[in-house]
């Protein structure tokens, strides 16, 4: 994806929590006027947590991991990226001091494990 939200200390309502879904929180834009496609916030309000966006279609497509409530990485199946197709697990690591995202990736054994668990859960088709 590479563009991300965030939010302001304090002003975290700007997200929603949806539901869960294999302990992964699964958060959305509060205000109507957004698309559930737009991006997770580039800073968490809980440290050391993942969050996971939903497409407009309503399913799970990626989910943002964080470290010291800074976005280090996306797991991400919803959208084509350079050799990756739809429905293809791919990882975008987070430039931690610019908040740039790095080259997409092949996903490690265990993130690959905690897509397929959330793709099965959500009903990933």
């Amino acid at each position: 994806m590479g563009n991300g939200s965030s939010f302001m200390i304090g002003k975290f309502d700007e997200y929603v929590t949806v539901k869960y879904v294999a302990g992964v929180k699964v958060i959305t834009k509060a205000h109507k006027n957004t698309k559930e496609s737009d991006n997770t916030p580039f800073y968490s309000h809980t440290p050391n947590t993942m969050y996971a966006r939903r497409n407009d279609k309503g399913k799970v497509v990626q989910i943002a991991v964080y470290e010291n409530n800074k976005k280090i990485k996306d797991i991400e199946w919803g959208h084509k990226h350079g050799k990756y197709d739809v429905g293809v697990v791919h990882v975008q690591d987070y430039n931690i001091l610019t908040g740039r995202s790095i080259e997409a990736r092949d996903p490690t054994p265990e993130e690959l494990m905690i897509a397929n668990k959330v793709r099965k859960e959500d009903h990933y088709e």
